[in-house]
């Protein structure tokens, strides 16, 4: 709904506050004229009750109602009164003419009359007191009429007064609310940013006529302050456009040198939009890398068809997998356009693009680390089977030993034996000749007491059985040798940890047969696929730390430690466990044991290179964990945890 206007209500304000003013004047006038017109009737009433009291006072003594009457006719006569009437003291009706109660109360009280009388009760009293009540009834026309024509006069007077109010307030609103509408204006104009209009004119000077000097006053100042901010404004616009130019330029320069530096390395910077399976952007430099041109690797599923087929669905799983977070790296083989393998690893980071999820990183083509890392492997296999070299040979002198001592002997037995043999055959030949020699006899006996045949009898078994187990531990020497030194293949294979570790503990025995006792517990583990010949010499690697921490502590005392190797399966991990009561590892180096050539030995007896080379094995080769829990002292256990199936066939197999 429309509000009214300044206007409008200025002018109803005014007109309101002269009705009200004339209603406080003219109603209480009224009013009073009234209320002297039933004064007069009060004071009339009192007169005739002055005249008839007299003889009202016998008329009442003698309960006179004829008496009565003819007192009550007399004033009867006059035009004004309209009925009388005479009450005993109690109340009761004596005599009336006219309009009249017909009982009052006791006390005098009468009942109320009809409209256009006035009832006046007033008291007859004696010397002995009141006697009776006289009740007289005027009628009300003439005060109602005078009080009528009073309302008229006043109501004309009322209306003439409105109608000058209203023309007052009319042009004193004009005025008003014209000047007000003026500097309202003016403020709106100013409000919606223009300030050139002219100056607002004051008028009088009242309070309106101030508030317009003041209110061009302050455009003023807004005018001048605005021009202020406008000149300052296109200032500092200047500014920063020259400084954003600046920016610009800087970031374009920046940006240049960036796109130049990451695409003159040999790292191939890359974003892969998974939904749609494709790289919206990979460095110009995979085609150098593999071949390949950049737009073809902006084609669906491209990606598939360059990673060798044993690697394409764990890959493109891991680009797809939407559970993956932050960032994670994958290594995988891909195939050139020339057909050459190459080692590639994506170091690759959660993004977003568009509101779409992407991925963003590097491709890093390990392919010459890779087999840098297998010969450096192989060359520190090989040292550590040189470095063993001594007690392997050690170790099979001793049973080789036994053997030889063996073979000799049953040599020389076989010698006298063969004497023996050769007398005995002789003392036959002439018993079946029928000619029995008692010399042939005698020389056999004689050969078979120098050979002390009993003796040879009961010895040459238990050299056999010496020899045949000192060729089994040779050959068990050789097969343990031979297995923890074999090449490495291309890929994983399924091996018997339980198998590997027993291989490996043969080969190590000589680092702790002389220090140590080794108790072996292990469960009944399903084959691991992994690379066998790196997990072999990365529990090596830990058995020797072990040996050598028994050592620092056993010394030349004679004393022997004790390493414990325990298997266990827990989920779909297999967990190799290496616990031994050496010297440990305290607290402030624990977190550096794994750093490349980091060594508590002296110069020349640690290279620092066996623990890196198992943490590297166990965790970036094999998505596993290396963990040590040691306390300095008391020994240190090495938990090591390995994935029974690579990730990618775990997942297969679930779904």
């Amino acid at each position: 709904m429309r509000s009214l206007s300044f206007r409008t209500k200025l002018t109803i304000g005014i007109a309101a506050v002269a009705l009200a003013a004339e209603a406080a004047v003219t109603i209480p006038f009224v009013l009073a004229t009234k209320d002297l017109g039933f004064r007069a009737l009060s004071e009339k009433a009192s007169a005739y009750a002055r005249l008839m009291g007299p003889q009202l006072q016998f008329v009442l003594a003698d309960d006179d109602a004829v008496a009565a009457r003819d007192v009550l006719k007399v004033f009867a006569l006059d035009q004004s009164v309209s009925g009388l009437a005479l009450y005993t003291v109690d109340g009761k009706l004596l005599d009336g003419i006219g309009h009249f109660p017909a009982r009052i109360t006791q006390d005098g009280v009468a009942p109320g009359v009809a409209p256009g009388r006035a009832l006046f009760v007033s008291p007859v009293r004696t010397m002995q007191g009141r006697v009776g009540s006289l009740a007289i009834t005027f009628s009300t026309r003439d005060v109602d009429a005078a009080t009528r024509q009073q309302w008229r006069t006043v109501g004309m007077a009322a209306v003439f007064a409105f109608i000058i109010s209203m023309l007052i307030a009319t042009v004193l609103a004009r005025s008003i609310a014209g000047r007000v509408r003026r500097i309202g204006a003016a403020a709106s104009k100013l409000a919606a940013g223009d300030y050139d209009r002219p100056p607002v004119r004051a008028g009088a000077d009242d309070e309106i006529g101030r508030l317009a000097h003041s209110f061009n006053t302050m455009v003023e100042k807004v005018r001048e302050q605005f021009a202020e901010r406008k000149r300052l404004a296109e200032s500092e616009h200047s500014r920063l456009e020259s400084e954003v130019g600046a920016r610009t330029a800087q970031l374009e320069e920046s940006r240049e040198q960036y796109r130049l530096i990451a695409e003159s390395t040999n790292a191939i910077p890359f974003t892969y939009l998974p939904s749609a399976r494709l790289f919206t952007y990979i460095g110009p430099q995979v085609e150098r890398c593999l071949g390949y041109s950049t737009s073809k690797w902006g084609t669906p599923d491209f990606v598939r068809s360059v990673i060798a087929p044993e690697d394409a669905d764990a890959m493109c799983a891991r680009l797809e997998d939407s559970s993956a977070r932050e960032e994670f790296a994958v290594e995988c083989t891909a195939v050139a356009a020339n057909k050459i393998a190459h080692q590639l690893r994506w170091v690759i980071t959660i993004g977003d693009l568009k509101g779409e999820r992407c991925l963003r990183g590097l491709i890093l083509d390990v392919t010459q680390q890779r087999k840098l890392e297998t010969g450096l492997q192989q060359a520190q296999k090989l040292e550590s089977v040189g470095r063993l070299a001594s007690g392997v040979a050690h170790e099979i002198n001793t049973p080789v030993q036994f053997a030889s001592d063996s073979i000799a002997f049953l040599r020389t037995a076989s010698i006298d034996l063969m004497s023996v043999i050769d007398k005995m055959r002789i003392a036959n030949e002439s018993i079946l000749a029928d000619a029995p020699s008692k010399e042939s006899a005698s020389a056999a006996a004689e050969a078979e007491a120098q050979a002390d045949l009993p003796y040879l009898v009961g010895e040459i078994p238990r050299a056999l059985d010496s020899a045949q187990e000192g060729l089994t531990r040779v050959a068990t020497i050789v097969r343990s040798l031979k297995e923890f030194a074999r090449p490495e293949t291309h890929g994983k294979t399924e091996i018997n940890l339980n198998s590997a570790i027993e291989s490996t503990l043969v080969v190590a025995s000589n680092e702790y047969r002389y220090i140590a006792d080794v108790e072996t517990h292990f469960d009944d583990l399903p084959s691991v696929v992994c690379h066998a010949s790196e997990i072999s010499q990365a529990v090596l690697n830990i058995l020797i730390n072990a040996a050598q921490a028994i050592g620092d502590v056993v010394k030349s005392s004679g004393a022997r430690g004790r390493i414990i190797v325990r298997t266990r399966r827990d989920g779909d991990l297999a967990i190799i466990s290496i616990s031994d009561d050496g010297v440990g590892i305290p607290k402030h180096i624990q977190a550096r044991i794994f750093d490349p050539f980091f060594t508590t030995r002296d110069v020349g007896k640690g290279t620092g290179q066996g623990l890196t080379f198992a943490r590297s094995t166990i965790v970036n080769r094999h998505g596993g964990e290396l963990i040590v829990e040691s306390e300095a002292g008391r020994g240190a256990t090495f938990h090591i945890k390995l994935p029974i199936r690579p990730a990618h066939e775990t997942q297969e197999s679930a779904a």
